[in-house]
């Protein structure tokens, strides 16, 4: 039995009632056969976010977004503080083109990487395309810094559940060296874009050059990934989540 806050199961139950424009905070219940040592808990907290105007139906693509290091408290203020969700919810989105948010939560202390998150993530995108009816062939994921590497992670074990997947600041497995313990060339036909800043000291560029360069040696695939210079690591966030051009490769069929 799915478990959620009592905000969103009323809206659950009286979608002609769902509220637009705002983000909804949810509680995922985690499938037993998911919870590990590394992540030994028994819920994923997220924020779901319809834009205005949308009515139960409508045929909206459906963004996920993985967030970075930081959030120790479950704190869904700290969530919308940077990155895709306060672009909308300072509605600086630059376009027109309407979509579905979704932002699962990390369990504090923990990396998108660990136990089985990446399974659980996926756990919690079924069940919302589920919940509100929204196609499964419209699931696009993107993530920053630690949601950068938890990007790859997650697609490279769902290669075939999402049209495009765009990592910032992390445009890899967070590693020096490609993981041998999975098959990352799953990744060889997805849609993939990799974005870092040219100044970035948090995250070095040069480091993930030298392992997406192993990547597309290894798969024989090329990588869109894109050095932006002038940008650390913050930088950009704000500069890739607010180029309309962006959401034109993300969104579009």
């Amino acid at each position: 039995m799915r478990r959620f806050s009592a905000l969103l199961l009323l809206l659950t139950a009286c979608t002609s009632q769902l509220q637009t424009g705002t983000f909804l905070e949810g509680t995922f219940e985690i499938p037993e056969e998911m919870v590990t040592r590394a992540v030994p808990a028994d819920e994923l907290r997220y924020l779901v976010r319809f834009p205005d105007g949308y009515r139960p139906g409508d045929d909206l693509p459906l963004v996920v977004f993985l967030h970075g290091s930081g959030d120790d408290d479950y704190d869904s203020r700290w969530l919308t503080s940077y990155g895709l969700p306060a672009v909308l919810l300072f509605d600086e989105l630059p376009t027109a083109l309407p979509f579905v948010l979704l932002a699962p939560q990390a369990v504090p202390g923990t990396s998108w990487d660990q136990g089985r998150q990446p399974e659980t993530v996926m756990a919690l995108v079924d069940h919302v395309l589920d919940a509100y009816g929204l196609d499964p062939d419209r699931v696009s994921l993107t993530g920053l810094s630690m949601g950068g590497y938890g990007s790859w992670h997650v697609a490279t074990r769902f290669p075939d559940r999402f049209a495009k997947v765009a990592s910032l600041s992390g445009s890899g497995y967070g590693t020096t060296a490609l993981p041998e313990d999975i098959d990352v060339c799953a990744l060889a036909d997805v849609d993939l874009r990799g974005y870092h800043g040219a100044n970035d000291l948090v995250s070095l560029p040069e480091l993930n050059v030298s392992v997406i360069e192993a990547w597309e040696q290894r798969c024989g695939a090329t990588l869109d990934f894109r050095v932006l210079d002038g940008s650390g690591h913050f930088e950009t966030f704000d500069r890739v989540y607010r180029d309309a051009g962006f959401y034109d490769w993300l969104l579009r069929d």
